[in-house]
């Protein structure tokens, strides 16, 4: 709890959160990497398609016992991008998200004066609330006042994140190029992947020795060898505050991998909304490859206990999936992250972030979408979560194990 304020305190901070909330936001430099900020408005500002940015949301909020919904669960929209439609002319624009077995209805309308979006929805307000000790503001208002969702307007070749409108330089139709397309050079496509919608899986091998071979965990587990060219040392970091689901070094030293893991239960060829989540996971721990200061995994102190989860039957005897094991003492771990933080600070070391998808992407019906003269809004806003992922990345690596 903060120092006490006088009355006349508190009116001037109100005043300027109003004053910040009105205005017009800085563009995000990073953007610029990849896309340019538009000098004003959009000709067409009207929203047609919307994608909620929940990634911080998921940390602050839990369910409320609404409609049949079990009370202080995670925050989870399984998918959060929609089509908006237009019910008259120049009425709110309606959306449509699903989490928790059920929809979730809202409306969304541009404010030409404060050049920002503005969503409202009964359904999200009265079915989440702020953990923590003081009531904190609802779903949507938190939304609203960060502009935690990025917009596709009815003008072509404009979106809209981060408080700003920014032409993504995304080519499409005639214009599309595979050879010009970055974020293809990135999709490593394998078979097998879209047939996996389980993450972890329900229950793991007989033994404690992995997870079952359907789940992603268990496809990679199973493909280390191969996918890393027999690795030196692979760790399995997950554990709620995870760095990443698997760190790996190779066996020349020479690479360093966070691994990111990700399924989707209903196939999807470009969930945008999956993908948000794993890359909006990736981006914020993508300091742990700094090559000044690598940010310490915060789980490393319980790299010598077995891997369990709540939602898994069973323990994963041991964390560490290739390299010796040695004595599981209290400081193993700080011993093993001694090792990676050593080649992270090499700069002649190569870093490389893997999102691994099972049932959520596939590149070639990416590329397929974004040929027709007009792509599905979803497709758009799934190839721009890339292009950020990419961006945020920076000198290092990225790749994204997909479905054919």
């Amino acid at each position: 709890m903060g120092p006490r304020l006088t009355v006349g305190d508190y009116f001037q901070w109100l005043a300027q959160i109003d004053k910040r909330l009105s205005g017009k936001k800085t563009p995000v430099a990073l953007l610029d990497r990849y896309a340019r900020a538009l000098p004003g408005l959009p000709a067409q500002p009207e929203p047609r398609n919307i994608l909620l940015d929940l990634e911080e949301a998921r940390e602050l909020y839990v369910t409320l016992a609404q409609d049949g919904m079990i009370p202080n669960r995670p925050l989870e929209i399984e998918d959060a991008c929609s089509d908006c439609k237009a019910m008259k002319p120049g009425e709110p624009r309606s959306f449509v998200v699903h989490g928790h077995g059920r929809d979730f209805k809202g409306v969304v309308t541009f404010d030409e004066q404060a050049r920002r979006y503005v969503i409202d929805s009964t359904d999200l307000a009265e079915s989440f609330h702020q953990v923590g000790d003081r009531p904190g503001p609802d779903l949507v208002t938190f939304l609203n006042r960060q502009q935690a969702f990025s917009i596709l307007p009815d003008s072509t070749d404009v979106l809209y994140a981060d408080g700003t409108f920014f032409s993504p330089s995304i080519a499409t139709g005639k214009d599309f190029d595979s050879d010009r397309f970055q974020i293809g050079k990135v999709l490593d496509p394998h078979v097998g992947l879209e047939d996996l919608r389980s993450e972890k899986g329900t229950k793991t091998l007989r033994g404690g020795s992995g997870w079952e071979p359907d789940s992603v965990f268990g496809w990679l587990d199973g493909g280390l060898d191969r996918l890393l060219d027999n690795p030196k040392l692979v760790i399995c970091d997950d554990m709620g505050t995870e760095s990443a689901d698997f760190l790996a070094l190779d066996r020349d030293d020479n690479r360093i991998v966070l691994i990111h893991c990700k399924a989707r239960k209903k196939r999807s060829l470009y969930s945008a909304s999956a993908l948000q989540e794993i890359c909006g996971q990736a981006v914020k721990n993508c300091g742990t490859l700094n090559l000044f200061r690598p940010l310490k995994p915060p789980n490393i102190k319980r790299w010598h206990e077995p891997w369990s989860s709540n939602a898994v039957a069973g323990t994963v005897k041991s964390r560490i999936r290739r390299g010796l094991v040695g004595r599981k003492t209290s400081d193993f771990g700080e011993h093993l992250w001694l090792t990676f933080d050593a080649r992270i600070r090499d700069p002649n070391a190569e870093r490389e972030v893997w999102l691994v998808l099972g049932a959520t992407l596939s590149k070639k019906e990416l590329e397929s979408e974004l040929r027709k003269a007009a792509p599905a809004p979803e497709a758009i806003q799934a190839t721009h979560l890339l292009q950020s992922t990419l961006a945020s990345i920076g000198g290092g690596k990225c790749e994204v194990a997909n479905s054919l």
